[in-house]
Formats: C-alpha cells, sequence, structure tokens
C-alpha cells in the first residue's frame, strides 16, 4: 500500500500573502497544494522504475483552517484507488487546533525523457 506522512512548518514564503494575498499571513492554498503533491509523489517513488516520474492530474481538495506561521501542517496521504499509470490518493491534513487539509489528489506515472519532448520549451 502506497502511505506517506510528512509534516511541515509554515514559513513567511508560504502564506497566502507571499503568493498575492495582500495581508493573510497563514498558510497559502496554494502551497498547501505544493505540500500534498509531493507527499503523494513521495509516496509513489519507491515502486517508480528507472526513468520514471509522477504528475499531478487531479487535485480535489478542501482546505479547512487556517494555518499561522510557524504552526506545523501533517499531511497523510493514502493511495485509494486507480488503474494502470493512474493512482489516487486521500489526503488529510493536521495542524495544533484540528484538520486542515482533506480531499483527493490523483497522480499518473510517466516516462520522464518522452513526457519533457511533449512539452513546449522555450
Amino acid at each position: 500500500m502506497m502511505q506517506m506522512e510528512k509534516t511541515f512548518t509554515v514559513r513567511d514564503q508560504d502564506t497566502a500573502h507571499a503568493v498575492g494575498n495582500e495581508g493573510v499571513h497563514v498558510l497559502g492554498t496554494p502551497i498547501l497544494i505544493t505540500f500534498m503533491e509531493g507527499v503523494c509523489h513521495e509516496a509513489m517513488v519507491p515502486n517508480l522504475a528507472s526513468g520514471e516520474g509522477t504528475v499531478g492530474t487531479v487535485v480535489n481538495i478542501k482546505h479547512l483552517k487556517a494555518t499561522p506561521v510557524g504552526g506545523t501542517v501533517r499531511i497523510i496521504a493514502r493511495r485509494v484507488g486507480g488503474e494502470g499509470r493512474r493512482h489516487l490518493f486521500a489526503v488529510e491534513g493536521y495542524g495544533d487546533k484540528g484538520q486542515v487539509l482533506s480531499g483527493e489528489h490523483e497522480r499518473a506515472i510517466v516516462d520522464l525523457e518522452r513526457f519533457l519532448e511533449k512539452t513546449e520549451v522555450g
């Protein structure tokens, strides 16, 4: 079973303020998603073949509670389904005052060289 748990400490650069929502000095949703995607990716790494990577394909989460700078968020990702190269994770996150994240995230396994050849660069 693919599962991973990781704890993050919120820094100034992780706030909504830092990503453009001026004056909102709590964990920004885009950063929470970045944390969550990283945890899901790390859960998949042991199962990847040489030359493979993962990419996010679906994000469906609720950001339930604000986390201040200096606070921590523990993110838990557990594979709950998928088929072939696609893997679906249930994701949860907890801070000092309860649950801050709930939802699902899908990642796909890709051949990195082939995937990058298909992208538009410069």
